[in-house]
C-alpha cells in the first residue's frame, strides 16, 4: 500500500492514526495513593490488538504491578516471566496461575507499563498478553495466556502491595488496515 499523502499535506489526527497504525482509544489519569485502577470501555470489536502504556506516575518502593480483565476475573491467568540482570546474571524463569508482573517499580524507579493485549473483546479463549518489565537492575518479559471464553471491555492494573499515584494510562488500538 502506497503512502496516500503528498509533500505539503496538512495531516489531521485521524490521518496520523491511519498512517501510524495506532489509534488512541482511551486515556485515564491515575488517582492518588491507589492500589488499583480500572480502565472501562477500553476494548471493543473495533480492534483485535491493543497497546497499553502507563507513564508519569510514582509508586512506593518495591511495588509489583499486575494486570487482569475486569476486577472480577481474578483467576485463570497463566504466565511465564523470564528475566536477567544487566550484568547478565540469569536468565531466571518463573510462572504461575495469576497473571505475572507487568512492571516492578522497585529501587525508587517510576512505574512504566508497556504491554500488548491480543483479542480481549473476543469471546474465544485466544487472549494473550506480552509485557516488558523491570526491577532496579533486573529486566525481563512476561508472556501470559488467558483461556477465558468471555468478552472483556475493561481491565485493571493493580499492585500486590503498596500504592501508586498520578500519571496516565493510555490505551491504543492497532489499526487493521
Amino acid at each position: 500500500m502506497a503512502f496516500p499523502y503528498s509533500s505539503g499535506d496538512v495531516l489531521t489526527a485521524a490521518d496520523l492514526n491511519k498512517s501510524s497504525g495506532l489509534v488512541l482509544v482511551k486515556s485515564q489519569t491515575v488517582g492518588s495513593a491507589v492500589s488499583s485502577v480500572t480502565v472501562t470501555d477500553a476494548f471493543s470489536s473495533t480492534f483485535d490488538a491493543y497497546r497499553i502504556i502507563y507513564t508519569g506516575g510514582t509508586g512506593t518502593n518495591d511495588v509489583p504491578y499486575r494486570f487482569r480483565f475486569d476486577a472480577s476475573h481474578t483467576v485463570g491467568y497463566f504466565y511465564a516471566l523470564t528475566y536477567s540482570t544487566y550484568t547478565g546474571a540469569g536468565p531466571v524463569a518463573i510462572g504461575g496461575n495469576n497473571l505475572g508482573y507487568i512492571n516492578y517499580s522497585g529501587g525508587g524507579l517510576k512505574p512504566v507499563v508497556d504491554m500488548t493485549v491480543l483479542d480481549p473483546y473476543s469471546a474465544s479463549s485466544t487472549k494473550e498478553i506480552t509485557t516488558r518489565c523491570r526491577y532496579a537492575t533486573v529486566y525481563g518479559m512476561t508472556i501470559g495466556h488467558v483461556p477465558i471464553s468471555s468478552s472483556f471491555t475493561d481491565f485493571q492494573i493493580y499492585t500486590v502491595s503498596g500504592t501508586f499515584t498520578g500519571g496516565t494510562i493510555r490505551v491504543y488500538g492497532y489499526n487493521n488496515g
